[in-house]
């Protein structure tokens, strides 16, 4: 698996847990890595995953994978389209891709709350 911008790690490492997938993130942020290094210890699957510290827009991984993921962070490749070319680089043939995007669930009731979250 390949989670690019994978944040803290949560769904690599859950699917690791899991689905006793192995797979890789990359991320930016070396705060977010750090905390998905901790999460993967918490789990117990730290031989399982690792975490790259790089810019997930133009990462391709060296073998393909069979689940290519990125998470609430299309804006790596300028959107959904864009997203969906990067994935489409690491993965296989027959692998799934997965893409997911936040959305508010109701209309926030001002422009502090957008602004705080």
């Amino acid at each position: 698996m390949l989670d690019l911008a994978c944040g803290s790690g949560e769904l690599l490492c859950t699917w690791a847990r899991d689905h006793h997938v192995t797979g890789t993130g990359v991320d930016i942020s070396t705060v977010f890595l750090a905390a998905a290094q901790a999460r993967a210890i918490e789990l117990d699957v730290a031989q399982q995953v690792g975490f790259i510290h790089g810019n997930a827009s133009d990462h391709v991984a060296d073998d393909p994978v069979d689940i290519g993921s990125c998470i609430g962070a299309t804006w790596i490749g300028g959107g959904v389209a864009g997203a969906v070319d990067l994935l489409r680089r690491s993965l296989r043939p027959s692998g799934t891709m997965l893409i997911g995007e936040p959305y508010w669930r109701r209309e926030p009731p001002d422009q502090d709350t957008v602004t705080g979250l």
